[in-house]
Parts: structure tokens; C-alpha cells; sequence
């Protein structure tokens, strides 16, 4: 009896319209209609159209810059630059703690002499950095590209060399004929040092100065103007007991030497390298 009535009870119909479903033939014409004023809806809320007016953006179009040349130069500074750090793991240590000075001059010259190699290379790393600086900005302030950028940056780079090289070897015949090779080379050491230094601190900004676009070069060399003025004057205070026994405290002197020997040279090379690229 109970199997019968089980029976009977799953043969019953079921009626969905006595719980509000209909089956009936659904209207594909109805479905598109509500489809599409969904999505009217939802665009004329949307981001693109404000108080009912469309919003348009048109793309500026951008000049092209080949700047192959630049990738490389400043691909080789990177890997002198890691080549030196890779060769001698101390001499970067070395370098910073004799410009920190936590103990006599001579002290870390003697140190740092013994690394002949890499103070060679970091000389001429910084005079690679100085003289692509030096193009960077000045390219940048004239608004102006110069289309054989490799040779103006390679004679830059030579500029800069010929330019400390002169430096060393008149500071080296200066302290031999007054007699104060000991003063000489305290402040050779601190020229040289302070110029490793820039050229570490300056390779960012030479980095970012070539790859952006012209509204970076006023504030990188602003910004860079004044951090190489802040090491220039640590220099030249580190070497103020060789000036004051050489100038005897000559303000004249020591103002003349000055643009004698950082000024004028770099003048001339900027001065230079604006009438090539004009």
C-alpha cells in the first residue's frame, strides 16, 4: 500500500505556473531591446560623457629620437663603472672613507696609490660622466640636438682629459719650483678624489637627463648644478691649508686661480659647443 501511494504521488504533474514560472516561447526581439538600453544606460552614466557631453582625447604625436648612440655611451660608462667595483671590492670602501676623513691625508693616499688601476679608471670614468654632463646640458638648454652627437661627446670627453692633465702637471711643476711638492700632492689627492666622487654622483643625472624629455633638463641641472657646487667647495675646503701656504691668504690669488683653472676651461668648452651646435 505504501509503495502504491508513493508510486502515484511521483506520477503527480507538478505545475509551475501554481509557483509563478512560466515556460512559455521567449522573444529573442524583447531580450535585444532590454540588452540594448542596458548598455545605452550604462554609457550615458559612464566616464565618458559628462553633463551629456562626449569627452574626445586626441593623441600629440611624439618626434622621433634615435637615441641608439646614447644608449651605448652611457651602457659603456655603467660597465667601466662595474668593471672597477667588480676588480677591486675595497677601493669603492677606500674611496669613501678617504672622503669622509677619519684619519690623515697621506694616510689614505698611500692606500688608494696602491690601487694604480682603478684610480686610473675612475679618472677616466670621471671624465667620460663630465663630458657627456656637459653635452647633455648644454644640448638641452639650446633646444637643440646635434646630429653627430658621438664625435662632439668623444671631444668633450677628450677636453675634460687634457684639461686635468694640464692641471696635474702645472700644480706638479708648481709645487717643485716653490718647493712644496708635500702641499702639492696633498692637493692633487684632493682634486682627484672629490672628481671620483662627482663622477658617481653624476651618472643619474646624466642617465635621466638623456633619455627624458626638455621639461627635465632645467630641474636635473639645477638640481645637479648644485650638488657638484656643494662637492667643488668641500674640495677646496679639504685643500685650504695648501692654498693658504701658497697664497699666503691672498683671496686675490687664490679668485684667480680659480677661474684660471675651473672656470675658464669649462667655459671654453661650453662656448664651443654651443657655436657647433648653432
Amino acid at each position: 500500500m505504501v509503495l502504491a501511494g508513493f508510486s502515484q504521488s511521483a506520477a503527480a504533474k507538478v505545475s509551475p505556473e501554481h509557483y509563478g514560472i512560466s515556460f512559455g516561447t521567449v522573444d529573442s526581439q524583447v531580450v535585444r531591446k532590454s540588452a540594448l538600453a542596458g548598455v545605452d544606460s550604462l554609457l550615458k552614466a559612464g566616464p565618458l560623457k559628462m553633463a551629456g557631453k562626449p569627452q574626445y582625447g586626441i593623441e600629440k604625436l611624439r618626434p622621433f629620437r634615435n637615441l641608439s648612440i646614447d644608449f651605448y655611451l652611457l651602457t659603456v660608462l655603467c660597465i667601466i663603472l662595474g668593471g672597477i667595483r667588480y676588480g677591486d671590492s675595497r677601493y669603492f670602501s677606500l674611496l669613501i672613507g678617504a672622503y669622509r676623513g677619519g684619519g690623515s691625508n697621506r694616510q689614505w693616499r698611500d692606500l688608494l696609490q696602491v690601487a694604480a688601476l682603478p684610480n686610473l679608471g675612475m679618472n677616466i670614468f670621471f671624465c667620460a660622466v663630465a663630458g657627456a654632463y656637459i653635452y647633455y646640458i648644454t644640448a638641452g638648454a639650446s633646444s637643440r640636438l646635434a646630429i653627430n652627437r658621438a664625435p662632439l661627446v668623444l671631444v668633450l670627453i677628450a677636453g675634460m682629459m687634457l684639461m686635468y692633465a694640464g692641471k696635474y702637471v702645472v700644480i706638479r711643476f708648481s709645487g717643485w719650483v716653490f718647493r712644496v711638492e708635500t702641499l702639492a700632492s696633498e692637493y692633487l689627492f684632493n682634486v682627484f678624489l672629490v672628481n671620483k666622487i662627482i663622477g658617481i654622483v653624476l651618472l643619474p643625472f646624466v642617465i635621466i637627463i638623456a633619455f627624458s624629455g626638455p621639461e627635465w633638463v632645467q630641474p636635473m641641472a639645477i638640481l645637479s648644478g648644485a650638488v657638484v657646487l656643494a662637492l667643488l667647495a668641500t674640495r677646496y675646503l679639504r685643500s685650504w691649508s695648501a692654498f693658504y701656504a701658497i697664497f699666503k691668504g691672498s683671496r686675490f690669488h687664490f679668485f684667480t686661480y680659480l677661474c684660471a683653472s675651473e672656470i675658464l676651461p669649462m667655459a671654453v668648452l661650453v662656448k664651443w659647443l654651443l657655436h657647433l651646435m648653432n
